[in-house]
């Protein structure tokens, strides 16, 4: 089951989860996210729910004909199993008339074309990290 996190009461399950798609995770770095997603009207973020447990999230920011995937993290455990993909098209199915995109690395570049993202490579944003920018064609058609 996938709904909007209450990050004020649940912000102890969170860090875990998020950390999963953080660079270099530290307290300070994860609290200030979730701070962000607190103090922003425009940002939300959703829990993908199993049995109970959090077993993945996706952040995005919302500005008027956008949507911007900020985070996207599955737990260990659920990772190749679809809970990434529910997600994602959980968002898609939310947000049907907006553009949704996000910017991504070669470790989930193939992620998002496999769903049906367009791909456009960036360069290198940063010394050895190739950056890609994934744009969702709406064709009306998300699982």
């Amino acid at each position: 089951m996938i709904k909007e996190i209450d990050i004020k009461a649940q912000c102890e399950l969170v860090i875990p989860t998020l950390s999963c798609c953080i660079y270099k995770p530290t307290s300070d770095k994860l609290e200030s996210i979730l701070t962000t997603y607190i103090e922003s009207d425009n940002k939300k973020l959703y829990g993908n729910y199993f049995s109970g447990s959090l077993i993945g999230l996706i952040g995005i920011t919302s500005n008027g004909s956008e949507v911007e995937i900020n985070h996207l993290a599955v737990n260990l455990e659920f990772r190749m199993k679809g809970t990434g993909k529910q997600l994602v098209y959980f968002i898609l199915n939310e947000y049907p008339d907006k553009r949704v995109f996000l910017e991504t690395d070669d470790e989930a570049v193939e992620f998002y074309k496999s769903i049906g993202f367009q791909i456009n490579h960036l360069g290198e944003k940063y010394p050895g990290n190739p950056r890609y920018l994934c744009i969702w064609k709406n064709e009306g058609k998300s699982e």
